[in-house]
C-alpha cells in the first residue's frame, strides 16, 4: 500500500464533516491530526509501495512522540486526549509495547482508542480493494502493541509443556486439597498458586520479599480461570499483568522450565 494511499484516506476521514462529528469524534481527531501533522517528514516515502508493518511503525512512533514531547501545543493536547480516554491528567502513558509498565486495563484503553480512530476512518471506502489493504492495516497496529504479549504467551505454552503436564498440575492440585496456596521454588524462580480471593499463578524471583503484593509487584501474573484439578492442560490462565520487562519474564519462566526435572524429582523423594 503506497503510504499517500493511507494519508488520504485518513485526510478525508478528517476532512469530512460528518465524520468529524460523528464517527470520529473528539478524543480520535486529537491523536489523528498529530498524525497527519508529521506527513511532511516522509515526503520521501510518500510515493513509495510500503508494508502494512510499516505503517503500524509510524502509528506507533507518531504515538511516541506524541506521548513523550515537551511541545506546549502538544502537551495540551494530550493533556485533553487522556481526559476523552478516561485517565487523569496525572497519568502518564507509557510505551504501548513495553509490557512491564502497563497495567493491563491501561494497555487495552489505549489501545482501543488508537484502533478506534484509525478503524473509524476507513468506515466510508468502498473500493475493497483498498478495504481490505486498511484492514491489514489495523491488524498490524494491533500486532505491533501486542508483539511482547504475544512473546510471555507463548513462552508460557513451552512451562505448561514441559513443566505442568510433566507433574506440576499433579503435585499442586494434591497439595490444593489442603492448602489455599502453593509455592514452589524452581530454580531461581518461585511459582506461586495462590487460590484465595482472586485466584492466581504468580511467577517472580526468589530474591523478591515473600509477601503476595511483592511478588505481584516484582514478577507477572496468570489469573486461573478454571478448576486447576481439572486442567491438566493449562488452558484455564489468562495474563492479569507483567511487572518485570519482557526478558526478565522470559528468563523466570527458562528458569522454571529448565529446573523443573530436578526440582520435581525431589518433590517425588519426600513423598
Amino acid at each position: 500500500m503506497e503510504l499517500k494511499t493511507f494519508i488520504d484516506v485518513i485526510k478525508k476521514s478528517v476532512n469530512d464533516k460528518v465524520m468529524m462529528g460523528n464517527t470520529l469524534g473528539v478524543k480520535n481527531r486529537i491523536f489523528i491530526k498529530f498524525f497527519l501533522s508529521k506527513v511532511n517528514i516522509w515526503k520521501k516515502d510518500l510515493e513509495k509501495d510500503i508494508s502494512h508493518f510499516e505503517i503500524a511503525q509510524l502509528i506507533y512512533d507518531s504515538f511516541e512522540e506524541f506521548r513523550t514531547s515537551e511541545d506546549k501545543q502538544i502537551v495540551k493536547e494530550m493533556e485533553l486526549f487522556k481526559r476523552m480516554t478516561g485517565f487523569t491528567e496525572n497519568y502518564k502513558f507509557p510505551p504501548l509495547d513495553d509490557i512491564s509498565t502497563y497495567d493491563f486495563s491501561g494497555y487495552i484503553t489505549t489501545k482501543r482508542d488508537i484502533l478506534e480512530a484509525f478503524t473509524n476512518c476507513f468506515t466510508w471506502i468502498r473500493d475493497d480493494e483498498k478495504r481490505s489493504e486498511a484492514k491489514e492495516c489495523i491488524k498490524e497496529i494491533e500486532q505491533l502493541f501486542d508483539s511482547q504479549w504475544w512473546t510471555l504467551r507463548y513462552a508460557y505454552r513451552k512451562f505448561v509443556n514441559q513443566v505442568w503436564k510433566k507433574g506440576y498440575h499433579d503435585y499442586i492440585s494434591e497439595k490444593l486439597k489442603h492448602d489455599d496456596n502453593v509455592k514452589l521454588k524452581i530454580g531461581k524462580t518461585v511459582v506461586w498458586v495462590y487460590e484465595t480471593y482472586a485466584p492466581m499463578l504468580i511467577f517472580s524471583h526468589t530474591k523478591v520479599k515473600d509477601t503476595l503484593s511483592e511478588r505481584q509487584q516484582n514478577g507477572f501474573s496468570f489469573r486461573i480461570t478454571q478448576e486447576i484439578s481439572e486442567d491438566p492442560n493449562g488452558l484455564g490462565f489468562l495474563i492479569q499483568n507483567c511487572r518485570v520487562p519482557l526478558a526478565q519474564a522470559l528468563y523466570l519462566l527458562e528458569e522454571a522450565i529448565t529446573n523443573w526435572p530436578k526440582a520435581y524429582k525431589k518433590l517425588i523423594n519426600k513423598k
